[in-house]
This record gives C-alpha cells, sequence and structure tokens, in this order.
C-alpha cells in the first residue's frame, strides 16, 4: 500500500539539506505521500467567506495563474479579484514549497489552481468517471499530458476541526499489471481528430491514452474498489500533503474547503526517471509510448 512520509517543516520555503532533499524525492517518486501536518495557508479575515463560496457547475472554483482567470464560479468583480488574489498567493506558496524540496524540479509549469469549498462526502457525481469516491490514478481526458507528471500539492484549510480523508491502495505497478491487458487499445489518427475538433486540448499519445483507460477501468470495477487493499489518510485542518497523483490511487472520502496546485513535471527532470508511471509502461508494454 501507499506509504505515507511525514515532513516536519512549518514554512513554506524551508531550508534543507541536500541529503533531506534526496530523501523527500524517493519518497514522493517511489509513489509515497509527503505529509506537512504543521503547514497552514494564512488567511486575510477578510478572505474567509470566499471559503463558503460555492462553485456554479462543478466540484471546484479554478484559477489559471498564466491568464490571472478565475473560472467555475458566478460572482461579483470584488469577489472575483479577491479570488485572484488569495489563489495566487496559494501558487506562489507551492512553488516555493516544491522548490525547496526538489530543486531539480526547477523546469515544472504552473498548472490550475482549485479551491475546494463543497464537502466531499455524499456528493453525486454526474457519473462514475467523475466520482473521485472511487480509487483512481489521475488522468483528464481533455488535458492528455504528453507524458508530463502530475504534481499536486494539497491543504487543508477547513476553518473547523474537520479532516480531509482519503484512502490510497496499491502501486501503480500493481495497478497497471492488472488493468493493462484491456487499456493498450490506440489509433493515432484517432488522437489526431480529437485534437484537430478540439475535444483534447494538446495531442493525446499512447502515454495518455493508456491512463485515461486505466483510470476509467478503476473506477468501472466495484469488486477491485471492494476488495484492493488501502489505507485510510486522515489529513486536518492546517496540513498539506505532497503526492504525484497520476502514480498514487487514491480516493477522496470526505471533506471540505482545500486548495490545491497542480504542476506538470517531465519525467526526465525527476530524481529517478525509472519510477515514472511513462517508464512503468513502457517496460511493461515493452514499447515506446511517447
Amino acid at each position: 500500500m501507499t506509504a505515507v512520509l511525514n515532513l516536519e517543516y512549518k514554512d513554506w520555503n524551508p531550508e534543507l539539506s541536500t541529503q533531506d532533499q534526496l530523501v523527500a524525492a524517493e519518497a514522493l517518486e517511489a509513489g509515497s505521500i509527503l505529509f506537512l501536518p504543521e503547514l497552514s495557508f494564512k488567511f486575510d479575515p477578510t478572505e474567509l467567506p470566499l471559503l463558503e463560496m460555492a462553485p456554479t457547475s462543478s466540484k471546484n472554483i479554478g484559477f489559471n495563474a498564466q491568464k490571472q482567470r478565475v473560472s467555475g464560479i458566478d460572482c461579483a468583480e470584488k469577489e472575483t479579484k479577491a479570488l485572484e488574489a488569495m489563489m495566487t498567493r496559494y501558487t506562489e506558496e507551492a512553488k516555493k514549497l516544491v522548490l525547496s524540496l526538489f530543486p531539480k524540479y526547477e523546469a515544472m509549469q504552473t498548472g490550475l489552481t482549485s479551491l475546494r469549498t463543497v464537502e466531499a462526502e455524499g456528493r453525486k457525481a454526474a457519473s462514475f468517471r467523475k466520482d473521485d469516491t472511487r480509487l483512481h490514478i489521475d488522468a483528464f481526458p481533455s488535458r492528455p499530458t504528453g507524458s508530463r507528471r502530475l504534481l499536486r500539492v494539497f491543504c487543508n484549510i477547513n476553518q473547523t476541526d474537520a479532516p480531509r480523508v482519503w484512502q490510497a491502495g496499491e502501486s501503480f505497478e500493481n495497478v497497471a499489471m492488472k488493468f493493462l491487458p484491456k487499456a493498450q487499445q490506440y489509433s493515432t489518427l484517432l488522437a489526431t481528430l480529437r485534437n484537430v475538433v478540439g475535444i483534447t486540448k494538446t495531442f493525446q499519445t499512447h502515454y495518455d491514452s493508456i491512463m485515461l483507460k486505466l483510470h476509467h477501468l478503476m473506477k468501472a470495477d466495484m469488486e477491485y474498489q471492494r476488495d484492493v487493499s488501502k489505507r485510510e489518510c486522515s489529513f486536518p485542518p492546517g496540513s498539506v500533503w505532497i503526492v504525484f497523483s497520476d502514480q498514487v490511487s487514491h480516493a477522496v472520502v470526505s471533506g471540505k474547503q482545500m486548495m490545491e496546485q497542480t504542476f506538470y513535471l517531465p519525467v526526465d527532470s525527476m530524481y529517478h526517471p525509472d519510477t515514472s508511471p511513462l517508464h512503468v509502461l513502457e517496460r511493461l508494454t515493452g514499447k515506446h509510448l511517447v
């Protein structure tokens, strides 16, 4: 099952020795969750009402740092500007944290920032594929990564004492060995057409195709969901956890009010590229997938 490594840092820009950086990187890239139980995100009192705002059409209020644009909510200009400022600050803090821990990751690209204000427990998903209470690895239909890693920095910002509760499952290699036989079919022509007509924002590689199918197959298999070994992870308010969500099998059990920052990391910027899902899948299939 997924391991959890505790890091006792209280600063978003901690000073680490080279040895501490290497230990953290080895754990993260091997598929562990890095847990910082005493690292909190600070709010201005005027920002607290933003944590109660409900998204209009999804589970997230999103923020694109490159475009400085908030999405997923309909609110007045004053609230929009406040959300932009708060989420920009979280993006900057998360980036400082990652680069302090993993200086080799300097080539990573900043993805979307999310503010989740809705209670996860009991939330009705539009389909089983969007049901994050089922164990899955992250892969997105419209946003292929090419081969880049999905590195995510989560923070429980709940203003009560409610934890964010996850289940974490088995290793990526075990997931792949179980579901890969049903996930290998791929058409370059279809991938090109999806990109041309705008179904995908970028070209979907064979690797992207397999990852998305693994995501769907895991969520569809209720026997697997019931029987696979898993551990419960409870992240209290005022804590942070870092994970490669394309590698760690996870499900959300409960929790309200959380911020998340996604970074895209090139595989060749890793300390140990051989542990990446890309190289695991290429070894198991005997094919080049990008």
